[in-house]
Order: C-alpha cells, then sequence, then structure tokens
C-alpha cells in the first residue's frame, strides 16, 4: 500500500480495461454503435446547456455529424429507430434559433454507471462529486477535454 499522500497512475492494464468496460456499457444501450455517440454524451455531460456549434467545436464534428449523433442520444432517435433517452434538446433562451443540450434522468443515470464503473477500476481516496462536476462552467478553451476537472487521487492494487 502506498503512503497517504502519494498519488499513483492507473496502470496500462487498469486503464485498458476500464476504457473497454465504458465501450461496454455504452454496447449495453445499443450493440452497433459508432463511437461519436459516446463521445457526444461525455461532452453533453460534461456541459451542461451545451450548444451544436459548441460541441462542433469540440468533437471536431460537422454540424450534421452531431445533428445524427444527438438523435441517437434524444428520445426520438434517427429515422425508424428509438433513440436512447439520455439527452434532451432544447431551445436555448438565449437565441431561440439554437439549441442546448442537456441529459435526462437516465443520462443522469448513465453518468452514474460510468463513476461507478470507473471507481471499481481504482480506489478514490476523495469522493468525486459528479452533480458539481457537471454544472461546472464550460472551459473557456474549445479543445475536448475529457472529464473537464475531475481531478481524482488513486492507487491501484
Amino acid at each position: 500500500m502506498q503512503p497517504a499522500n502519494a498519488t499513483a497512475q492507473l496502470s496500462t492494464r487498469s486503464s485498458l480495461a476500464a476504457l473497454e468496460a465504458t465501450i461496454e456499457l455504452f454496447r449495453g444501450l445499443r450493440v452497433e454503435m459508432p463511437i461519436q455517440v459516446p463521445l457526444v454524451f461525455l461532452i453533453v455531460a460534461q456541459h451542461k446547456g451545451i450548444s451544436a456549434a459548441e460541441l462542433c467545436k469540440r468533437t471536431g464534428l460537422s454540424q450534421s455529424s452531431v445533428s445524427r449523433n444527438v438523435s441517437v442520444l434524444t428520445k426520438q432517435g434517427k429515422a425508424g429507430e428509438a433513440g436512447l433517452g439520455l439527452i434532451v434538446k432544447t431551445i436555448d433562451p438565449a437565441n431561440t434559433r439554437a439549441h442546448a443540450y442537456h441529459l435526462t434522468k437516465d443520462g443522469r443515470a448513465m453518468v452514474g454507471q460510468l463513476t461507478a464503473l470507473l471507481a471499481r477500476a481504482v480506489k478514490v481516496r476523495k469522493p468525486v462529486d459528479v452533480a458539481a462536476q457537471l454544472d461546472a462552467p464550460m472551459p473557456a478553451s474549445g479543445a475536448p477535454i475529457a472529464f473537464a476537472g475531475a481531478h481524482w487521487e488513486v492507487w491501484v492494487d
């Protein structure tokens, strides 16, 4: 066991196993799912009320690709398919021609499952306040940042 003040990196094997388990969690919703769908979900989960334009910047996807991936995540889904119901598209009150994206109750549950899954992969010394991270303001940078603001002190068995 490491000293109380030491912080360790996840081993490569633990990191890959956690990533595999995360992908399997999404595959449990739909076996054949493009990788962009979980990416869009994770960004919406981190940035409450994010716009389509900001999603385009953060993902590097075109407007049509963002729209297509968002439709998979909403309740309506793409033509001919039911959606996953993880996010909801609302009219942005600041610009009625724009949309803002938020997690649904099921989306927040998915974040809880992902957090629990990652917590099992590592031992977390400090509990992570998921709700506070989801409500944190969006960073000024447009660069994609996975789990922005998440600072976990971990050690590996």
